[in-house]
């Protein structure tokens, strides 16, 4: 993923452009728990847009942490390789 590098000793570096994006989606979802977006009905279109945003994690987790775990763990056990 563009923006991260794993350097190991599960330590990451991160670009600053990635951290602002990453950081304001974290405010976005707190923003929308306080207004109470958990009952919101576009929540059962969750499945869908995981199978669009991530498709080569989609199949195996079914949650947004789950896919954020995967690729985290994606980019510890790959950090020596290129594309």
């Amino acid at each position: 993923m563009n923006g991260v590098k794993y350097i190991g000793n599960g330590e990451f570096v991160v670009t600053e452009e990635w951290l602002v994006e990453v950081f304001s989606q974290a405010v976005s979802m707190n923003v929308a728990d306080w207004l109470g977006v958990d009952n919101w009905q576009g929540w059962w279109d969750m499945d869908e847009a995981l199978e669009e945003l991530y498709p080569d994690y989609a199949n195996d987790y079914d949650s947004c942490q789950g896919v954020a775990e995967a690729m985290i763990y994606d980019w510890m056990n790959n950090a020596g390789k290129t594309d």
